[in-house]
C-alpha cells in the first residue's frame, strides 16, 4: 500500500511540474513576443517622426531662433524626443532644442559612427541602444535634413531618445489610443 501511495504521489507531483513549467515557458514566450511588438513599434516611431521633422525648411534656412522654435514646437506635438538637434554637413549645430552645453548638443560616439551614412545615403536610422553622458539608456534617430522637391540635402537631424520600461509603456500606451 505505501508503495502505491509513494508512485500514485510521484505521479501527481510529476505531473503538477510539467503542467506549471510549461505554462511557465509559454507565459515566456508570450510576453517576448508582445516586447518584440512593442520595441519594433517604438522604432517605427522615431524613425517616422524623425523623416518628418528633418524635410522642414526652417531647419537648415539660417534662422538660429525659428529652428529652434520648430525643434520645440515638434517636441511639444509629440513628447517622444528627450532632444531634437539639426547639424550642418559638417557636422555643426544648427539649432537644437532643449539648448544646452557643447557637451550635450555634440555628436555622440555612436550619432558619428551612422552620420555620415545617413548624409550620403538620404536614409533615416536608428543607432543601436548607448549609454548617454548620465548613464540612462538612449537610442537616437538620424535623418538628413533633406528638401522634399529637390532632395537637395543640408545636414542630418538627430532625434535622442531617453529609452525606459516607462517610455516603452507610455510608446504602447499612445499607440493604442491612435
Amino acid at each position: 500500500f505505501i508503495l502505491l501511495m509513494v508512485a500514485l504521489t510521484y505521479a501527481v507531483v510529476h505531473s503538477a511540474i510539467s503542467i506549471a513549467s510549461q505554462q511557465a515557458v509559454d507565459a515566456l514566450v508570450r510576453d517576448a513576443s508582445n516586447g518584440a511588438d512593442q520595441i519594433a513599434s517604438f522604432i517605427a516611431t522615431g524613425g517616422s517622426l524623425i523623416r518628418q521633422f528633418a524635410t522642414d525648411r526652417v531647419l537648415w534656412e539660417g534662422d538660429e531662433t525659428l529652428c529652434q522654435d520648430r525643434l520645440r514646437r515638434d517636441m511639444e506635438m509629440l513628447p517622444y524626443f528627450t532632444r531634437l538637434t539639426a547639424y550642418d554637413a559638417e557636422k555643426g549645430v544648427l539649432c537644437t532644442f532643449p539648448e544646452g552645453d557643447a557637451r550635450e548638443t555634440n555628436l555622440l560616439p555612436e550619432e558619428k559612427e551612422i552620420f555620415d551614412i545617413v548624409y550620403l545615403t538620404g536614409g533615416s536610422t536608428p543607432t543601436q541602444a548607448y549609454r548617454g553622458l548620465n548613464g540612462e539608456a538612449y537610442i537616437s534617430f538620424l535623418s538628413p535634413l533633406e528638401d522634399p522637391q529637390t532632395q537637395e540635402r543640408y545636414g542630418v537631424l538627430v532625434g535622442r531618445v531617453a529609452v525606459s520600461y516607462t517610455h516603452l509603456r507610455a510608446h504602447e500606451t499612445r499607440h493604442d489610443l491612435v
